[in-house]
């Protein structure tokens, strides 16, 4: 028997994956919308419909950008945000149909998005957004917004 090269060599390298974008809104319409002008953007992208599933999603992927619907039929956007956060800096985008909602425009480096907005002031949102930690303060929403639209 001759003698073997047993040594092992890992695999190359594969090519990082894809930045990984959330997307909370529940409508569907729009939420399909925003992952595809994600995915022309070279995102992979989840979709939830509730604070609770946003959550469970960002437990089994942490994305690198979050665009947040600010009232949800089951939960609310801004907490969801929070609690995925965390410590970590994620780019963070709110968006609503209801601009009393928003006292000004959202905090901090979070980008905020009003709708209907047209697929050129998405991108421009998104690639302006900044990291957001958790703690951030909620004065810039003005009373935290009612679940619904």
């Amino acid at each position: 028997m001759g003698s073997e090269n047993t040594e092992y060599r890992p695999a190359p390298c594969s090519r990082p994956a894809a930045k990984h974008a959330l997307v909370i809104e529940d409508f569907p319409i729009i939420a399909m919308s925003i992952g595809d002008e994600l995915a022309e953007m070279g995102f992979s992208t989840a979709v939830a419909a509730t604070e609770a599933e946003a959550v469970a999603l960002a437990e089994e992927r942490c994305p690198d950008l979050i665009i947040a619907d600010l009232r949800l039929a089951q939960g609310c956007g801004i907490e969801a945000v929070r609690h995925i956060c965390g410590e970590r800096p994620i780019a963070v985008i709110f968006m609503s149909g209801d601009l009393q909602a928003v006292g000004g425009g959202a905090t901090g480096q979070a980008g905020f998005l009003s709708k209907p907005f047209t697929s050129a002031a998405l991108r421009s949102c998104i690639d302006a957004a900044g990291p957001l930690t958790g703690n951030f303060s909620d004065d810039a929403f003005g009373s935290k917004p009612a679940s619904g639209t």
